[in-house]
């Protein structure tokens, strides 16, 4: 039996909107032809990758597939810094710090979303290739 949490179809519409959005600003391209500053890639890329995970989450409440396929997007994960280590005016490239940062938590649950999606999901275009680590 599928197992569902909320009867509704409420989080299965509002995800769908919310991928629909991020394909419209392209978040889901890291590199799309224009060109953005490190401050504003950086952002693009967390937000793109909170949608990804709640996209994820949704799809497992709902005991169906995610919208976004692993095939859809090229969005690298984001930086492993503090919000204080990168402002508006920040060059190329920002370095990943070592250890814990604010961000590390949100990197943790990205990455386990990310994976569970390669384990669940297998990609209409793949050739049912095998999962390695």
């Amino acid at each position: 039996m599928i197992r569902s949490h909320n009867k509704s179809r409420s989080s299965w519409a509002f995800i769908g909107l919310a991928v629909r959005i991020a394909h419209g600003l392209n978040l889901h391209r890291d590199s799309d032809g224009r060109a953005f500053s490190t401050f504003e890639t950086e952002m693009r890329r967390r937000l793109w990758w909170q949608v990804l995970v709640l996209d994820m989450r949704a799809s497992e409440d709902r005991g169906s597939k995610p919208v976004i396929l692993e095939s859809s997007f090229n969005t690298k994960m984001p930086c492993n810094l503090n919000d204080e280590d990168f402002g508006y005016a920040s060059q190329h490239p920002l370095p990943d710090k070592k250890g814990v940062t604010e961000m590390t938590l949100c990197l943790i649950n990205m990455d386990a979303s990310n994976t569970g999606r390669k384990i669940n999901v297998i990609s209409p275009t793949s050739e049912r290739q095998s999962l390695t680590l």
